[in-house]
């Protein structure tokens, strides 16, 4: 089928609606976007088929639903295009995020670990818009949290946003609490500092202790350090 018409792209979307997933995925989003209720396993195959094709083409389509939108975030990160491409692609997208679930899907889908990539995930930590910072937040944990050389810069990252949104922050604690996997002292110092975001701090803790692959000596530690941020 034609994946360059928006009424084909719904037909396919609706032949996969769950109204019963649909309940539920509004339960956990506050997209603006009305919900068909298609599982997000479903909405990558559908991806990786558009992909074989024309990617430019079904992304100039213009959408209403929620699981279109979500898509189209899929398509640009699985389409075969270049670096320069991809970040045109996400730079557009982040423009019409409104959830968590849009951004994390789209973030967490392409894989890049240059130099380049990294400055244009991290331009997008001073973006005003809450979505496009975590977007970015997102787009390096995955890339590069895992890199111990990269532990100390992406912990500075983490205290020079200045964006309040609740959605930054909990991104921000999750990068933290992925960071220390590969090197715990730069995420260590942050931690114990009264002078970083308080709810960033006991968040990244609470993900850390939940975590099965923080070493359990450590989780002491880090419960006596989440009773002293919460004294403050």
């Amino acid at each position: 089928m034609s994946f360059s018409n928006t009424q084909e792209i719904e037909k396919e979307l609706f032949a996969l609606e769950d109204k019963e997933y649909a309940a539920f995925d509004a339960r956990l989003t506050n997209t603006r976007y009305p919900l068909i209720g298609v599982r997000k396993p479903q909405l990558v195959a559908l991806a990786r088929r558009i992909v074989k094709g024309d990617h430019r083409a079904f992304l100039a389509q213009p959408f209403t639903y929620f699981e279109h939108h979500l898509l189209r975030g899929a398509v640009s990160a699985l389409c075969k295009a270049s670096e320069e491409e991809h970040v045109r692609l996400f730079y557009d997208y982040v423009g019409y995020i409104d959830d968590w679930e849009a951004c994390d899907l789209t973030a967490c889908r392409y894989n890049a670990a240059t130099e380049s990539y990294y400055a244009a995930m991290r331009a997008l930590l001073h973006d005003e818009r809450e979505f496009a910072v975590r977007f970015g937040l997102v787009a390096l944990m995955h890339n590069f949290a895992g890199r111990a050389e990269r532990s100390a810069r992406l912990v500075q990252d983490v205290k020079s946003l200045s964006h309040q949104g609740y959605y930054v922050k909990m991104a921000a604690a999750w990068l933290l609490s992925a960071v220390w996997l590969a090197d715990k002292a730069p995420v260590l110092a942050f931690l114990q500092d009264p002078e970083q975001d308080r709810q960033t701090r006991l968040t990244a803790i609470g993900k850390l202790l939940d975590s099965y692959r923080v070493r359990a000596e450590d989780k002491p530690m880090l419960r006596a350090l989440r009773g002293r941020i919460r004294a403050e």
